[in-house]
């Protein structure tokens, strides 16, 4: 606590004089209890030598020296705004101030008094500085308190020191230590070094945030499960050090990377163990997993190990969607993608026209995916891009056959790896005989030669004749009737008129080959007549479009029926349902469609919907739904033809 020195002083400046007495003032830290950081300042205002007997206004600033310009704290004014008005008896004063402890511990020890008398409600009237400034000294008998004693070694406390708020320790001068000592000994415990806020226990010099010193492997942290570590062991390299952890088996740090099992981790982290059934991992869950090393030597590999039953080990997206599952099941494991329930070695499941299921990603990638969907969703194998072959082979290496994925013309060859260009099956026989390159039914027939058709039971049966002519083989019927059958371009011709009891088509529509603007339409689009190419047709793009013409033959699991109209030319032209029963793509995201439905054109290409506007319907009806789509969805409808 500091008591200042009271001194009597006339200052004179512009007919106005102040005699200051500094009586009872004081100033004490914060930090000791129960004492404020303020002081009373006493004076006498005299103006020409009489004393002032009225309400003023006064201003107060602390500086650290009596000419400094720039004030270490203040002002304090006391003008009825701020504080209230100084009342003036006889000239006698009495203010309570208070600028902090620490503008005092800063040097503010000269006190520079403003005045303005009388009193100024509108706080417009100038104040008058009084000069000289008074220098705030301290009272010997003031040096002491009960508790404290100051020595020439230091400050001396006697008891605890009590604190309701925090305890601020600093050193006087810049880089001075603070040091922490215990008697007898006169022993240094603590201290901070203040330049860099370093703190060392056990040494006098310290180097760190936290140094400790002490005797290695005795001295060190303890933590609150009782153990001790004593050493931060290895080389400092690149300035990133190397630790480990005492008595665990060995975990180090280095370089970024943490080892367990292994001084010189080389990643992020590097688990190290050898030995048939050495753990590495564990994930200790209900029912644990465990990686571990099986077999060693050449042979020794890495097992994720379902340690008791069944368990899944799953993979999912960051939506949680199931990714990949793995059933560890020692009856019958199985891995499921896309499902959580595999239902064989390896289930994959996806849904909906297009969706993937396989990829083969080899030079020109193939992929088994899901196409139509419904009743007519059926597996493909895509060929990606370009013409590219997929072969079946025996056990020796020997062509069984080749599916070969041309855009232009995709044939099929048996026993050969080239199948002829301008076919679609290709079928090479072996030699010798009784060897048949085809064979229908369940009856057989010497054949002399390579390849031969037997067809059960009715003596159509033959030998091929190649380069003969331009079918090439000849049958003979029971009947008497001849044929050709042949292996070029049709399957039979008949000169003149053909007359059958029965005549079977596996199709059930009557289609014509139309010539298309529009390349690859799928079986199922709905197709209209394009008024810019004569003959030809193009896919149907609006809703009740007068020029419809029929459905593209095919989809679904109903062949093509009667094909009319194949004209030289038009062998790859599609083919056209113009009466029967076809499956067609509809759009039902206005209406539902029900069996008895009359279906028109839509706004999406290609598909069909229900013709609810009756008065715009005459001309654009395609035919009537057989089957139901729900409303929202699209999808195959089967439909009888009938173009009204």
């Amino acid at each position: 606590m500091f008591r200042a020195r009271c001194t009597e002083t006339e200052i004179r400046m512009k007919k106005l004089l102040a005699t200051g007495v500094l009586a009872v003032c004081w100033l004490t830290s914060s930090n000791a209890l129960g004492q404020p950081a303020s002081f009373t300042y006493q004076g006498q205002l005299k103006q020409q030598g009489f004393p002032v007997n009225d309400l003023a206004d006064m201003k107060f600033q602390l500086f650290d020296s009596d000419t400094a310009e720039t004030p270490v704290a203040g002002p304090l004014v006391f003008d009825g705004l701020n504080f209230p008005s100084v009342q003036l008896s006889s000239g006698l004063f009495s203010v309570e101030l208070d600028f902090g402890i620490d503008a005092l511990q800063q040097g503010g020890q000269w006190l520079e008094i403003a005045i303005r008398s009388p009193h100024d409600g509108s706080d417009a009237g100038a104040y008058t500085t009084l000069t000289p400034r008074q220098r705030l000294t301290a009272a010997p008998f003031a040096l002491s308190v009960p508790g404290l004693a100051t020595t020439a070694a230091g400050v001396e406390v006697e008891g605890d020191i009590h604190a309701f708020g925090h305890i601020a320790a600093s050193a006087y001068t810049s880089n001075s230590p603070l040091i922490f000592k215990v008697n007898p000994l006169d022993m240094e415990c603590a201290r901070f070094e203040d330049m860099h806020c370093y703190l060392g226990l056990g040494t006098t010099d310290p180097q760190a945030k936290l140094h400790v010193g002490g005797v290695a492997g005795v001295d060190g942290i303890m933590f609150p499960d009782g153990t001790l570590q004593t050493t931060a062991a290895g080389n400092v390299v690149g300035g990133d050090s190397v630790w480990s952890l005492a008595n665990s088996g060995g975990i180090f740090y280095s370089q970024g990377n943490v080892g367990v099992g292994t001084s010189a981790p080389a990643a992020k982290l590097d688990i190290a163990a050898s030995g048939e059934g050495a753990e590495l991992l564990r994930f200790s869950t209900e029912r644990p997993w465990v990686f571990r090393q099986v077999y060693t030597g050449p042979s020794a590999s890495l097992r994720l190990f379902s340690t008791t039953g069944q368990k899944r080990f799953e993979i999912t997206a960051n939506d949680l969607t199931n990714v990949a599952t793995f059933l560890a099941d020692s009856v019958n494991s199985k891995v499921g993608i896309g499902t959580t329930a595999p239902a064989s070695k390896l289930d994959i499941t996806a849904t909906g026209d297009g969706a993937e299921l396989l990829r083969f990603s080899t030079e020109r990638p193939w992929v088994f995916r899901q196409i139509r969907t419904g009743p007519s969703a059926g597996l493909q194998l895509l060929s990606t891009v370009g013409q590219k072959a997929f072969e079946l082979t025996a056990v020796n290496g020997e062509n069984v056959a080749t599916f070969l994925a041309d855009g232009t013309n995709s044939r099929v060859g048996i026993g050969t790896t080239g199948p002829t260009l301008g076919t679609r099956l290709d079928v090479i026989g072996y030699t010798g005989d009784a060897v048949h390159a085809i064979h229908v039914g369940s009856a057989t027939t010497a054949a002399v030669s390579g390849v031969s058709l037997t067809v059960n039971g009715n003596g159509l049966s033959g030998r091929a004749d190649i380069g003969s002519g331009a079918y090439g083989v000849w049958g003979q019927a029971a009947s008497g009737i001849g044929g050709y059958f042949t292996g070029g371009t049709y399957a039979m011709v008949a000169d003149g008129r053909a007359k059958v009891g029965l005549l079977e088509i596996a199709g059930a529509d009557v289609a014509e080959k139309f010539p298309s603007s529009d390349e690859n339409v799928e079986p199922g689009t709905v197709m209209e007549i394009d008024p810019e190419h004569a003959g030809a047709l193009r896919v149907a793009h609006a809703a009740y479009s007068t020029l419809v013409a029929g459905i593209v033959s095919g989809a679904g699991d109903i062949p093509v029926g009667a094909v009319l109209g194949n004209l030289p030319g038009h062998e790859k032209a599609p083919a056209i349902a113009l009466s029967g029963r076809v499956w067609v793509r509809c759009d039902a995201s206005t209406s539902a469609i029900a069996p008895g439905d009359l279906l028109t054109t839509s706004d999406t290409p290609g598909h069909a919907m229900k013709a609810l506007n009756l008065s715009r319907a005459h001309g654009t009806v395609i035919g009537k739904a057989m089957t139901s789509l729900a409303q929202g969805e699209t999808g195959l409808v089967l439909v009888l033809v009938s173009l009204q």
